[in-house]
């Protein structure tokens, strides 16, 4: 069934990561600038996460591999995040840290790639419900 509540949290953490990619200043700020890794990296891992995450969708008849798909994601954002953070740190651009921006743009990055992974992580939980639902109707027959 596509219409659980995992295959929202899905749709949303998938959006959430992709909203980083219309944020100008993480590909062209400091960071982008200072490293020539932050921009294929970052790139790299949230286009995993977007895809991964519309792909999970669609694996409802198959909770146990969109369970793992979905912890896979949630690594990925985590990996995400802390190449966003380690950019931005790098590039001097985290607020009260550097002096060449005041960091808001990176605080959205960040903030959109937190997002994403709670909303993963809710996807995981409602996943794991489905399938105690499932284990339990199946001991009653």
């Amino acid at each position: 069934m596509i219409q659980r509540i995992q295959s929202l949290y899905l749709v949303l953490g998938s959006v959430s990561i992709g909203s980083i990619y219309l944020l100008s200043d993480i590909w062209t700020g400091p960071a982008a600038l200072k490293s020539s890794w932050f921009t294929a990296v970052t790139l790299g891992l949230s286009g995993i996460c977007v895809v991964g995450g519309f792909v999970a969708v669609f694996l409802y008849k198959d909770r146990k591999r969109q369970k793992s798909v979905v912890v896979l994601l949630q690594v990925f954002t985590i990996l995400a995040l802390l190449t966003l953070f380690a950019g931005a740190y790098y590039g001097g651009s985290l607020p009260f840290i550097g002096t060449e921006s005041d960091g808001v743009v990176e605080g959205i990055g960040l903030g959109l790639a937190a997002t994403g992974y709670l909303f993963f992580f809710l996807a995981r939980r409602a996943i794991d419900k489905d399938i105690e639902l499932i284990k339990s109707v199946d001991r009653l027959r």
